[in-house]
């Protein structure tokens, strides 16, 4: 699609993204498109979005503001508050809107910027003197917008107690609610003006709602202060973190053959021991690999090893990884851009009757640190003695059927 002189600026935009999309373009050996940037082939808005913009490491603010644990209507309005788009006055000044300053609805007696309205009024600082206090969290005069509060709670949470999970999000959802307020009286046909009491009520009623909603929550504590400020329902109890006992398993009749994969976006590896039914090593191999993402690198990995092991003369293997979706990938015949190696993979592996598996990482550490090491070209070993130090303690573990534990 080439634009011509007389075409819209927006036919022109159109042009120019086919030929990028086409550039990141494959097609199988059916004659189907193949979207490269996916491992699966397939295209979405967020990978073609991810193929034109400046790609930049996430932010402390950013990573706090989409905590997983958060409503979503709250990380929108955080994500505001950090960017501050919200319809302030000083705001919408940004952006060239020029606007007649407004009061305070609470106080009366300051323009309603965002840092006043939403922290600094003095009908609002209250409250988050309260739950600051609660929390342990300093409160300094020196502390004067919004952004400096948050940053405040996010720099004492933790990420295993619930009261870290409160540290994370409370201060979302104090402001929030404060906006709510505001909103309704700017707005709305609000006249009545909550005090700092009604408003910390209204807070600790949402808070015990919003944990009751992560019925599968696993923290390792709840803190007393939670209950005896009512910040969570009395009878609400958390779901303790379980203990698995994992052990590598001896085949039975059979060989084994481990693999895994070491992804760093500058180089890859894979790795793969096989083993026969008493668990003793028969070959350990390594061999660098490009791929450009842990998938890919897990992918890629299986079905070099599996092939490799075949073509060497092995047959009536298990195949064992620890990549639940490499695995379906192989299982099901995904048609991505790895499709056809795939299926030309599972002809050769139903001749030599080879099957696959799934296995916990704790049951496939050998594979984990043969892989480790990241060769500059591939490696074979075929004694234990042989194999990397951390590779050979994980390889004695499995052999003497000494477990691992998954938290």
């Amino acid at each position: 699609m080439t634009p011509k002189v007389t075409d819209s600026p927006v036919w022109r935009r159109i042009c120019g993204i086919h030929s990028l999309a086409i550039s990141f373009c494959d097609t199988s050996s059916s004659g189907a498109l193949i979207w490269t940037p996916q491992d699966d082939g397939k295209f979405s808005f967020s990978s073609g979005y991810n193929m034109v913009r400046q790609d930049l490491p996430s932010s402390f603010s950013y990573k706090h503001a989409w905590h997983p644990r958060q409503s979503l209507q709250i990380k929108l309005f955080v994500w505001k508050v950090l960017k501050s788009i919200l319809p302030f006055t000083n705001n919408l000044g940004r952006f060239n809107y020029v606007l007649n300053p407004s009061i305070c609805p609470f106080c009366r007696t300051h323009e309603d910027d965002m840092n006043h309205i939403l922290f600094s009024c003095s009908k609002i600082r209250p409250i988050w003197v309260y739950f600051m206090g609660i929390f342990g969290i300093p409160y300094e005069n020196n502390i004067i917008t919004i952004k400096q509060v948050y940053m405040a709670w996010w720099f004492k949470a933790g990420s295993m107690k619930l009261v870290d999970i409160f540290k994370h999000n409370l201060p979302g959802i104090i402001s929030w609610h404060v906006w709510k307020v505001y909103t309704s009286i700017t707005w709305g046909s609000e006249t009545r003006i909550p005090s700092s009491d009604s408003l910390i009520t209204t807070i600790k009623l949402y808070t015990q709602l919003w944990v009751r909603s992560f019925p599968n929550m696993k923290v390792r504590s709840i803190s007393d202060i939670l209950y005896e400020e009512h910040l969570i329902p009395n009878n609400f109890k958390i779901k303790r973190p379980t203990i698995q006992v994992i052990k590598w398993k001896k085949p039975q009749g059979k060989f084994k053959l481990n693999t895994d994969a070491s992804y760093l976006p500058q180089k890859s590896a894979g790795g793969a021991i096989l083993r026969n039914s008493t668990g003793e090593i028969v070959l350990a191999l390594s061999f660098p690999i490009v791929a450009s993402s842990c998938l890919e690198a897990e992918l890629v990995s299986l079905i070099l090893a599996t092939v490799w092991t075949m073509e060497a003369g092995y047959s009536n293997l298990l195949v064992e990884t620890d990549s639940t979706l490499a695995l379906k990938y192989v299982v099901d015949g995904e048609q991505g851009r790895w499709g056809d190696a795939i299926q030309k993979m599972k002809i050769l592996a139903n001749r030599k009757g080879v099957s696959f598996s799934h296995v916990w990482r704790q049951g496939n550490w050998t594979a984990h640190f043969v892989a480790a090491q990241y060769p500059a070209q591939t490696q074979v070993v075929y004694r234990a003695c042989d194999l990397p130090t951390q590779a050979k303690q994980a390889y004695y573990m499995d052999l003497f059927e000494i477990p691992s534990f998954r938290f």
